[in-house]
């Protein structure tokens, strides 16, 4: 390894022009100076998976978002909003390299007269964003349990730690 030298062969020139066939340059040498090559730094990328619905950005060395994100689920239960200049974090404080969402049915039943008539599981934990981002979440009238009166439904965290709702 290292440098390497070349010479590049040069023959007599063949032309109908008289003024320049038979012309023949001189050789040329030539040397490939082999350079220590820095590393590349890959841009960090976060990507989304939103209830089947997938998208990708780069976001820079600090995390920062550089332009809005609005990504609704195929199935139109889950929209994510995220605001351009968003900063997003995981939970050891570096840029956030994937953001999943999805519907699961993986959760256990709550204590008392509750029912769960939506459940969804985002990830990873502890990520931050700065400002916060919007997550809406949609339902339709036939998920909601006989009985049960629409304006008594409330959003909950099952902290799987704690092994209960909050």
């Amino acid at each position: 390894d290292g440098n390497v030298a070349y010479t590049i062969v040069t023959a007599a020139a063949v032309s109908a022009d008289p003024n320049y066939s038979g012309l023949n340059a001189a050789d040329v040498s030539v040397t490939n100076n082999v350079a220590s090559a820095a590393t590349p730094v890959p841009t960090p990328t976060i990507s989304f998976d939103v209830g089947g619905t997938q998208s990708a950005l780069n976001t820079g060395s600090n995390g920062v978002i550089p332009q809005a994100v609005n990504i609704t689920s195929t199935d139109g239960q889950i929209n994510l909003l995220i605001a351009a200049g968003t900063t997003a974090l995981d939970s050891q404080g570096q840029p956030l390299g994937e953001l999943n969402m999805d519907t699961t049915e993986d959760t256990p039943d709550p204590a008392g007269n509750r029912s769960v008539v939506a459940a969804f599981d985002f990830d990873p934990d502890g990520a931050t964003f700065n400002p916060g981002i919007v997550i809406t979440l949609s339902y339709t009238h036939d998920m909601i349990p006989e009985g049960v009166n629409e304006s008594s439904l409330l959003i909950a965290l099952y902290d799987e730690t704690q092994d209960s709702w909050q």
